[in-house]
């Protein structure tokens, strides 16, 4: 009994800690990986797209624009975007858990306040339409 309350709390746990960062997630084919993988050969189209659309304007600026600084900007958002939602997901723990450490915060005493109204309330019953609502 005590092994089957544990595993369920932790599953959940580690289900509300999502790691971004897993090998599922980012190498071979996972979700990310084959996003990764569409978005860098659309990646390529459009550049091409751009240096025709150059040549044909005959737009040198541009041209140099998409490649030294369109370009990198757009590898390092597809290679920096897993680290740096990892890091958010981080950042927003360590703030709730600040928050819901500290004794007699005004929002988890309105959390509980609201939680035992609710409780005391009793059930309720289900929403309805009827044709006078509308």
């Amino acid at each position: 009994m005590v092994w089957v309350v544990g595993g369920v709390f932790n599953f959940f746990i580690d289900a509300t800690d999502p790691n971004v960062q897993a090998d599922w997630f980012i190498t071979g084919d996972g979700p990310y990986a084959t996003t990764v993988s569409i978005g860098g050969a659309l990646l390529l189209l459009f550049l091409f797209a751009a240096i025709v659309q150059g040549i044909l304007s005959a737009d040198v600026s541009g041209m140099l624009r998409a490649i030294a600084l369109d370009l990198p900007v757009s590898i390092l958002g597809m290679v920096g975007l897993v680290t740096l939602t990892q890091a958010l997901i981080a950042l927003t723990d360590a703030l709730s858990g600040h928050l819901l450490s500290i004794p007699g915060h005004r929002r988890v005493r309105r959390g509980r306040r609201f939680a035992v109204n609710d409780f005391r309330a009793g059930p309720r019953p289900p929403l309805s339409c009827s044709s006078s609502a509308w």
